[in-house]
């Protein structure tokens, strides 16, 4: 007689394989979750970026705006380079000044002619107490006034640490030696560090304990003096130092020797330099463009089965394109409002190509600098104050909640909810794991007693066969 059996379930089902493949086929569902997570990413690396170069451009363009000054660079040169040198800013006029140097401005010192034999002697042995030296620098509210103790202790180069410690900005002690290395005499010197009368004035109050011992009782003094400047059609000025930048505007000056006679200083446009920054800030805006243009587009990809969009980084947003529209706008609208040939920024030889980017024609702007600065200036002005002053349009963008800034947290908040999301389906698929393995678990504890049951009802039967 056939045996009864219940062979197969509770050994050949694989309950752990049949659960994954279930659970793998539900969190296809999160695919499409996890791929806009990854989009959006990747979105706000691209606008990281762009942002970044954004303000690479701004710094091109701050030159330009009318807060810097004169947009067209300046150049100075002197007749005597040696008497007179100068740097001009682009707030200066294009002219020629003629001056004369009468004087230099110059530093104090004070020489004592007192002279030892040894740095580390004490000066004044004979001192029954500490007395103070009184030294006073500077003028007016300048005016400073130093302290420095001397007791029966003090040697040369204790007293020059002192003193060294006390002004270290305006005033410097040394010890010099005016005679051999063999049979030295020391010298102490004071010298000023400041040139002009006000802050460069310096004398020194020895105490009657020290000179009544003949210690400091004499000295040379060279005192400070103001810089005297003779400029044609306003006669002399004075000036507390020898680099002055207040006397024209726009212009440096460093004095470098007094009564030689005239110096002519001339102020020009310089084109060059000028044509240098602007094909920097051509490049920076030619770079921002690439990199817009790199990561905006969509590639078909096609095969048998199926036609896939591959999207750009920067693909899915239009804050790169609508930055660059506003800076390309910008660019047309600058012009020059009264009458010059020079308009527009075509006429300074910065014209845009077909794909969006710049070129510039460094002759074309020389020649227009030579017709008419004051048009090339007021273009450059114009654009740089639309596009890179604190209201203008790269900081609408890259400013502390601007539009890149609002792009990047709704990515963020958007990445948030979707990764609740993703969460959310993880716990579900664990919870429908979990039962399906209670489901499992209890069709093998029913299988494993119905072949139990089985196989006792095996054995009865065979009994009865056999009886």
């Amino acid at each position: 007689m056939p045996t009864v059996s219940f062979s197969g379930i509770a050994s050949g089902i694989d309950g752990d394989s049949i659960i994954q493949a279930l659970l793998d086929a539900r969190r296809l569902a999160s695919i499409p979750i996890e791929n806009k997570v990854s989009r959006n990413d990747t979105e706000s690396t691209a606008l990281e970026e762009f942002n970044t170069k954004l303000l690479t451009l701004d710094d091109m363009l701050k030159d330009f705006t009318t807060l810097a000054g004169g947009a067209v660079s300046k150049t100075a040169t002197s007749s005597d380079e040696d008497t007179v040198s100068a740097v001009a800013s682009g707030n200066a006029v294009a002219a020629t000044v003629e001056m004369e140097v009468l004087n230099l401005a110059k530093t104090a010192s004070i020489s004592f002619d007192d002279r030892f034999s040894d740095l580390d002697t004490p000066i004044a042995p004979g001192l029954s107490g500490p007395t103070d030296i009184e030294i006073t620098i500077g003028s007016g509210d300048t005016e400073e006034t130093l302290q420095v103790t001397i007791d029966e202790t003090t040697t040369l180069t204790q007293l020059a640490l002192q003193i060294n410690d006390k002004a270290p900005t305006r005033l410097q002690a040394s010890v010099i030696n005016t005679g051999s290395v063999s049979a030295p005499e020391y010298a102490f010197v004071l010298q000023g560090l400041q040139t002009g009368v006000e802050n460069g004035l310096l004398s020194v109050n020895v105490p009657p304990e020290l000179t009544g011992l003949g210690v400091f009782q004499s000295s040379n003094v060279s005192q400070a003096e103001d810089a005297i400047v003779d400029l044609a059609g306003i006669g002399q000025v004075t000036r507390s130092s020898n680099r002055i930048s207040d006397l024209i505007p726009g212009l440096s000056i460093e004095l470098k020797r007094d009564n030689v006679g005239p110096v002519s200083i001339s102020v020009a446009n310089d084109a060059e330099k000028t044509g240098a920054k602007i094909a920097e800030f051509v490049e920076a805006f030619n770079d921002v463009v690439r990199y817009s243009n790199e990561n905006d587009t969509v590639e078909r990809v096609e095969n048998e089965e199926q036609a896939t969009n591959i999207f750009g980084s920067l693909a899915r947003t239009r804050v790169d394109d609508r930055a660059i529209d506003a800076i390309k706008t910008a660019l047309s609208s600058a012009s020059f409002a009264g009458e010059s040939e020079i308009k527009i920024f075509a006429d300074l030889g910065i014209k845009t190509e077909r794909d969006g980017t710049l070129s510039f024609d460094q002759d074309v702007f020389n020649t227009a600098v030579g017709k008419n600065s004051a048009a090339v200036e007021d273009i450059l002005h114009s654009f740089a104050d639309a596009v890179s002053t604190s209201s203008g349009i790269i900081s609408e963008y890259t400013r502390f909640q601007g539009t890149i800034d609002q792009a990047l947290d709704a990515n963020t908040e958007e990445n948030k909810r979707l990764n609740e999301s993703l969460a959310r389906l993880e716990r579900n698929l664990e919870t429908q794991k979990a039962t399906m393995e209670k489901i499992f678990a209890n069709l093998e504890s029913t299988t494993a007693r119905l072949q139990s049951s089985g196989e006792a009802l095996s054995g009865l039967l065979a009994g009865l066969s056999n009886n």
